[in-house]
């Protein structure tokens, strides 16, 4: 199993947006104090007393598709609603029908 893709939000400045900073990314742009969001900015943080701005877009999106299963859905057999099983399989519960139920 995949492990989650951690990010820090990050307000920047210029255009007021929260963008989303991997923890590899923030430690890395420590220094400078500009950051690689995911949509691919390079982020200024906007200062600490701004409020919060609306969520990127791209960062949501490349975050959204990073966080979803790799493969199909796999789906368990006891999702099935009864009576929907019962019609689409019908030779598998007939020997449930005689035996005392």
């Amino acid at each position: 199993m995949a492990e989650r893709l951690r990010t820090i939000p990050i307000t920047f400045g210029a255009d007021g947006q929260e963008h989303e900073v991997t923890d590899e990314n923030m430690a890395a742009g420590r220094h400078a104090g500009r950051y690689q969001a995911l949509c691919g900015y390079r982020v200024v943080a906007a200062a600490m007393v701004a409020p919060a701005g609306r969520p990127c877009f791209q960062c949501t999106e490349v975050l959204a598709a990073a966080q979803r299963p790799a493969g199909p859905a796999r789906r368990g057999r006891h999702r099935w609603n009864g009576w929907l099983w019962r019609k689409l399989h019908p030779s598998r519960n007939a020997a449930r029908r005689h035996c005392g139920r």
